[in-house]
């Protein structure tokens, strides 16, 4: 029992997310308390709490990953974060390193993560040459309109490593 709110949306196709009742909200996550209360009581069910949710406008974040010297690096994951830093869409770059991600316009930071594919001696980076563990900041923001963003382009550089030993000390013979 007791008073909730709601809101819906969809990563997977553009969709404009909505507040429950009906109300469209610009990205998400939406602010869902600022729509219709819904009041359940004890061993209730509540009915009728639908979305019907709209086509957004949608464009298409397209790039490339390469190293330093132009060569490709396939199977990087592309992930695409919005402002409130959740809605990750992703893309792994193909075998030219080319990638592409549709998702709804409005305002988003991409990074890499090498990990994921069999590139793990790059380091990751947000779009705008900003290493993942060097700066709070998400690199540069890129504007998604309609008619897309074509050159959204990462050049990765190499990583290097660490070796040694670890060893404890003889206790007792």
């Amino acid at each position: 029992p007791g008073r909730y709110f709601a809101w819906a949306s969809n990563a997977v196709t553009p969709l404009k997310p909505q507040i429950y009742s009906g109300t469209a909200c610009a990205a998400a996550p939406c602010a869902a308390v600022t729509g219709t209360p819904i009041d359940v009581a004890a061993g209730a069910t509540v009915t009728g709490v639908n979305f019907s949710l709209a086509p957004a406008l949608s464009g298409v974040v397209a790039g490339h990953v390469r190293d330093a010297a132009g060569a490709a690096i396939p199977g990087t994951l592309v992930q695409l974060w919005n402002n409130a830093g959740s809605l990750p869409l992703f893309a792994v770059a193909d075998s030219t390193g080319a990638f592409a991600i549709t998702a709804p316009t409005g305002t988003y930071y991409a990074r890499t993560m090498v990990t994921y594919g069999n590139a793990a001696e790059f380091v990751d980076e947000w779009h705008g040459d900003v290493c993942v563990g060097c700066s709070a900041g998400k690199g540069t923001a890129i504007d998604l309109t309609a008619a897309g963003v074509p050159n959204v382009d990462f050049v990765l550089s190499r990583g290097g490593s660490i070796a040694g030993t670890v060893t404890r000390p003889r206790v007792g013979l």
